[in-house]
This record gives C-alpha cells, structure tokens and sequence, in this order.
C-alpha cells in the first residue's frame, strides 16, 4: 500500500477520504481542496461539527458546549475568511474577566503585554500582593519555554513555583486553565498551559480578545466550510458510518453501513474521528491505529435555562470562584431568544454524580447568587459531552497525524501539536495532516 493515483479514478487527480466532519476533519479537507485534491468527506451524524455541533431544543438552536474563541486562534480565523465567513459569526471584544463576587479585569486597547499590565493594575478584587503574584507567573510564561522542571510539571506545581495567592489561583488562574484545557490545574499540563497563554497574551493585543459565537457552532465553520468544500466538487455524506477501510491495490476502499463509496478508491485517509472512537474502525484502519494516545477524558457540561423575561447578568459572560458552574453566558446578547443563558461546567466533578434535574436547579441557584432572585425556569436542558477533551496532563500520549500505514493520517484535537483540546487545537492538527499528506504526495 502507497501513495499514488487510484488506478480505477481514471485521472491523474488525488482522490482523499477525510473520516469525520469535526473541525479537524473539515480544515483537512479545506486545505486539500485548496490544494486541488479531490476530496470526500464522511460522517456519522447527521449535522457537523463533531464534539462542537449545533442542535435543535424547543425549536432553539443550541450548541453541545459553550466554546468560546480568542484573537490568537489565527488558524480557524484564517480558514473562516478562506470559506468566506470572516468573523460574521463572531462578537469580537477586549478580554474581559468578571468573577463573581468581586474580581474584575478588563485589558484596554494597548500594544501587548501593556495591555496585561495596565489590566493588572486596574483589576478589581486585587491586592498589591496579588498583582506581584500575577507578574511573576506573566515574567515566566512570557518567555519561550519553561523552566526544564516545570515543563513536565503541573499547572498547581507551575502556580506554586511562583508563589501564586489563593484569590489569584481561584479568580484567574483556575478559571482560565479550565476553560482552556478543560482539565484540573492539579493535573493540567504546564507547558501547555503557558503556550496557550504565550500566544493569547504576550504577542499581539488583539490575539488576547475573546470571540463569542454569535450562530450555532456548526454554522459558525463546518457547516459553510462544507458548503464550500460541495461548490468547488467535494462529496459530503452526512449520516454515514465508517465502518472499515479495506486496501484494493494501491487504492483504500471506504466501507460504510450504507455501502461502499460509489466504488471508488481514494490514494489516501485522513482519519479525523475522537480517540475515543478511533477503535470502531476495521480493517485496514484497525492496523494502523497508535498504541500510545490518550486514553483519559475530561467532560463538558452545558446547561440551558430558559426565562420567560431577560436575566439581568451583569455581563455577556461572568464566572463564579466558588460553585459547580464556572460560567453563565447570555445567550440573548449572542443572537440565542431572550432570557435564556447557558452554564458551562468544564472538567470532570461531583456534578458527573448529579442527576441532570438536580445540576440544573443547582445552576439555576448559582446564577440567582449573581443576579438575585429569578422566576422559574420555563424549560432546562442539559446537554454532556463525556468525552469533550481528552486529559490534558503533562504525560498525556499525542501521536503525530502519520501512522505506520502509508497513506493513513490522523486529526484530531488529541494529535501532537502544542495546543490543548480547543477549536483551533483541531484546526491545526487538521491542517497538519492536509500538509503532510500533500508533501508526501509530493514524492
């Protein structure tokens, strides 16, 4: 099995089957089709989007978790202009942290890291104290890498080397390493840590602005990235399953639940599903699946309430230092109806023992310690992702988007790259595969 044309496509024009229309999948078919290669997309469900999707509720769109973009995304926001989207779909603004009951941060309009500085000077809920706390730990992330110790340490271990106080750790730190890596600072990877806020905060002001949906996750990219893909020739099978990948002379064959793909073969696979999905593949595929990759998730719980009258939060997005939910956003301010708001619980915690009643009544409660008393939700929904990223711990197995089947990439948010399980972590594991694929071609 090798690289090359199929022998049955009858033209000289690589053909690629890309397995799942993630957001990893569908970047690796932007960029093969930008890179004039025929390519085929497949996936199970029925809408796109993967682990980052849009769903129907009440006749309400809603996404399986609130996810949240930052200005240093330059990846997805680039693809976004290539399918001619731009940020239509987003609400661009400073950075701004408010945490219930009394920390506030807002980062004005200077050159970075100036505008960090002047935001940690101008913090409410501070001391001096913890502003010097905060510099320390900036002094250290800003630089290219961490100390050898700490780059295979922990974000508690990283927290305490520079000697981090309690309110910083539980009003900035814990907040921001959850919402990043979705993992607990106790376990959460360092180094990864420190990439994500290198590039978000120590390069370029606008890379530090938060980008809030303002559609569902699958309009905001997949779906018109599909779209797109369809217009310039692309195959798209929606609620198609993978069930193998068989070899025919030089060519990979695609058996789904339906039938085979048209007959046809395709030169090479990007196989974009979720680790945790990567063993239902037979065949073939079975045989080039990686030994090591991560075998530990952390979920995403997204919890909807809905109000018959808007909610008075006193911003689009504000965050609790002490509660189950870590999040409230106002769906309202974000093109969802009036009155309903979303509560995000990131990581793995007592909440995964709560019956879904009970998880909404207790983010219902939290929410009145910010807004005061509220009416009764008209509807909740509760909506989990158990396996909506995978462990990001400093040991955590990251193969490379090749495998020992030539032909064969992997893509995926899991994948090696120096992100954490983010949108734009799938983007570029997505790209990484298109490009590698691409210069093997190539040869």
């Amino acid at each position: 099995m090798g690289l090359g044309v199929s022998p049955g496509s009858g033209t000289t024009t690589p053909r690629v089957a890309v397995i799942g229309a993630g957001y990893a999948g569908v970047a690796a078919a932007v960029r093969l089709t930008l890179a004039n290669i025929r390519v085929c997309v497949f996936e199970s469900a029925h809408t796109p989007g993967g682990r980052a999707r849009s769903i129907q509720y009440h006749e309400h769109i809603l996404d399986n978790g609130q996810h949240m973009l930052v200005g240093a995304y330059a990846n997805l926001l680039a693809l976004l202009d290539v399918i001619g989207m731009g940020e239509a779909g987003l609400l661009r603004m400073p950075m701004q942290m408010r945490m219930h009951p009394d920390f506030r941060l807002t980062t004005p309009r200077l050159p970075a890291p100036l505008n960090l500085a002047w935001g940690l000077i101008m913090a409410e809920g501070l001391s001096w104290r913890d502003r010097m706390a905060a510099t320390r730990l900036s002094n250290m992330v800003r630089k290219p890498c961490l100390p050898p110790k700490l780059r295979s340490g922990t974000v508690a271990e990283l927290l305490a080397a520079t000697g981090q106080t309690e309110k910083l750790v539980r009003a900035l730190w814990l907040p921001l390493c959850i919402a990043a890596l979705n993992t607990p600072i106790e376990t959460a990877s360092a180094d990864v840590f420190a990439n994500v806020l290198r590039d978000a905060l120590f390069k370029r002001r606008e890379h530090s602005d938060f980008l809030l949906p303002t559609v569902g996750l699958t309009e905001l990219f997949p779906g018109p990235a599909l779209q797109w893909l369809s217009a310039r020739g692309g195959a798209v099978h929606l609620g198609t399953r993978v069930r193998a990948v068989s070899g025919e002379g030089r060519g990979f064959t695609i058996l789904t639940d339906k039938a085979k793909a048209m007959g046809d073969s395709f030169d090479a696979v990007v196989c974009a599903v979720g680790p945790h999905q990567l063993d239902e593949l037979g065949g073939l595929a079975a045989t080039a699946l990686p030994a090591s990759r991560p075998l530990r998730f952390e979920p995403i719980c997204t919890v909807y309430l809905a109000y018959s009258s808007p909610v008075p939060l006193p911003a689009i997005m504000v965050g609790s230092e002490r509660g189950v939910a870590q999040w409230f956003f106002d769906r309202s301010q974000l093109g969802g109806p009036g009155g309903l708001i979303a509560a995000v619980i990131s990581a793995s915690g007592p909440h995964e023992r709560m019956a879904q009643s009970k998880i909404a009544s207790q983010a219902h409660a939290e929410l009145q310690q910010i807004t005061g008393p509220l009416e009764t939700p008209l509807w909740s929904k509760v909506i989990t992702e158990r396996f909506a990223t995978f462990a990001c711990t400093p040991d955590a197995p990251r193969p490379g988007t090749r495998t020992n089947l030539p032909g064969f990439y992997l893509a995926g948010d899991y994948t090696a790259g120096p992100y954490p399980a983010t949108l734009e972590g799938a983007v570029r594991s997505g790209e990484a595969a298109a490009a590698q694929l691409i210069a093997d071609l190539a040869h």
